[in-house]
């Protein structure tokens, strides 16, 4: 789980133009970390921000994305 963290966190970032439906970094971090078969709470943990503020940015997502 830390090892895809770090990959995330290391990866090269697009300018913000460059990130789909006008999602944050932040959002694409966390839509990483779905994709990646992690838990609300294991993205929590490993992105040291609340749970609520997870579900925020998971909302903010399907939003964004029309999912």
């Amino acid at each position: 789980m830390a090892a895809e963290v770090m990959r995330v966190q290391r990866g090269r970032r697009p300018t913000l133009a460059e990130y789909p439906a006008d999602l944050s970094e932040l959002e694409v971090d966390v839509l990483r970390l779905v994709a990646a078969g992690r838990t609300n709470q294991q993205i929590s943990e490993c992105l040291f921000i609340s749970l609520n503020t997870i579900n925020f940015h998971l909302r903010n997502i399907f939003n964004k994305t029309g999912t």
